[in-house]
């Protein structure tokens, strides 16, 4: 089971990534913020396998956030807008899901984390 965390900064779409990892049955989606700092602070005190993470929010930028985070975690950028596709994929970003995301498309992303996290282990 892939250990996750969501940072999004409307409740709404975090519960949709709730959703979409409990119909997946891959992912452990074991907290949800809306505050980057708080999810920072949770970062550095509890180790996860994979970051889902807005881009268009209020505080910082999730680019910029994730950049800020110096460490190495797969990220799975979550947003409405693909003008920001590139810079996530500049920083190899396992994968960039535009919302509203299907539960096909989530799918996919999760074997892509699989893989991942598989090359990482060997």
């Amino acid at each position: 089971m892939i250990k996750a965390i969501a940072i999004d900064d409307e409740p709404l779409a975090l519960k949709v990534i709730q959703g979409l990892s409990n119909r997946s049955g891959a992912v452990d989606l074991i907290e949800t913020f809306t505050n980057q700092q708080k999810a920072k602070e949770f970062l550095f005190s509890q180790p996860v396998d994979l970051l889902f993470l807005d881009i268009q929010m209020p505080a910082q930028n999730g680019i910029s956030f994730y950049k800020s985070l110096n460490i190495q975690i797969p990220v799975i950028f979550t947003t409405a807008y693909s003008n920001y596709a590139i810079d996530g994929f500049n920083l190899d970003a396992v994968d960039y899901l535009l919302k509203p995301i299907s539960q096909e498309r989530f799918d996919e992303s999760l074997k892509k984390v699989k893989r991942t996290l598989t090359s990482k282990i060997c």
